[in-house]
C-alpha cells in the first residue's frame, strides 16, 4: 500500500490577479496551511502572516550553498532581492497529508516544483488576469507604488508569464469570475 502524501497547491498569476486573496480565503477553511518562501527583501505591510521567511544576504547565501536545501534561487526586481523555496518546507508539506499546503509562485518556480515532485503531488492553479488596467488598479488599492506596480506588470508581460504558465503540466485554470465564485471553484477542484 502506498503511503498517502500531502497535497501542494500552487497559485500562479500576475500581480493583482487574486493569488493572495484566494490563499487568504482558503486559510479560513479547515485543513489548509501556507508554505513559506524565503527571501532577502524586507517585509511588506500587505503580506500574509508566514508567507515569507526573511534572511540577510549572508544567511540566504548559506541556504544557496547547502546541498539540497534551496530548490531555486530567483533574483527579482530592481532591488536584486533573492527569492527561493526551502526543500525542507516542501518535504514537510508532502509528509503531512492531513492538510492542503498552499503557495503562490512565479511560473518558472511553479514549473520547477512540478518537475521535481510531479503534477499529482503539486497542483497548479492559474488565475488569468482581467487586463493590466484592472490589475494596476488592484495593486494600487492594496498599497503598491503605482510606478513600480506598472513596471512589474510590464515585466511580467515581457517575460512571457502567460506562455510559461500555460506550459505547466496538470495546470488548472480558474477564470476571473469574482472572489467568491473563484473560491467555490477552487474548493470544488480540491474536493472540499
Amino acid at each position: 500500500m502506498e503511503k498517502e502524501t500531502g497535497q501542494i497547491v500552487t497559485f500562479v498569476g500576475k500581480g493583482g490577479s487574486g493569488k493572495t486573496t484566494q490563499i487568504r480565503r482558503a486559510l479560513h477553511e479547515p485543513g489548509f496551511r501556507l508554505i513559506p518562501s524565503v527571501t532577502t527583501r524586507p517585509p511588506r505591510d500587505n503580506e500574509l502572516a508566514g508567507e515569507y521567511r526573511y534572511y540577510s544576504a549572508e544567511a540566504y547565501q548559506q541556504l544557496v550553498v547547502t546541498p539540497g536545501r534551496l530548490l531555486w534561487d530567483v533574483i527579482a526586481g530592481n532591488g536584486g532581492n533573492h527569492y527561493g523555496k526551502d526543500a525542507q518546507d516542501i518535504e514537510y508539506a508532502l509528509a503531512h497529508p492531513e492538510a492542503v499546503h498552499l503557495n503562490a509562485l512565479v511560473p518558472s518556480s511553479a514549473q520547477t516544483l512540478v518537475d521535481i515532485y510531479g503534477p499529482d503531488q503539486v497542483r497548479t492553479i492559474y488565475l488569468p488576469d482581467p487586463g493590466n488596467e484592472i490589475l494596476l488598479q488592484r495593486m494600487i488599492e492594496r498599497g503598491d507604488n503605482p510606478a513600480k506596480a506598472a513596471e512589474r506588470l510590464n515585466q511580467e508581460d515581457n517575460d512571457g508569464w502567460e506562455e510559461q504558465t500555460l506550459a505547466i503540466a496538470g495546470l488548472h485554470i480558474v477564470q476571473n469570475t469574482g472572489v467568491e465564485s473563484r473560491h467555490q471553484e477552487i474548493m470544488a477542484l480540491l474536493g472540499r
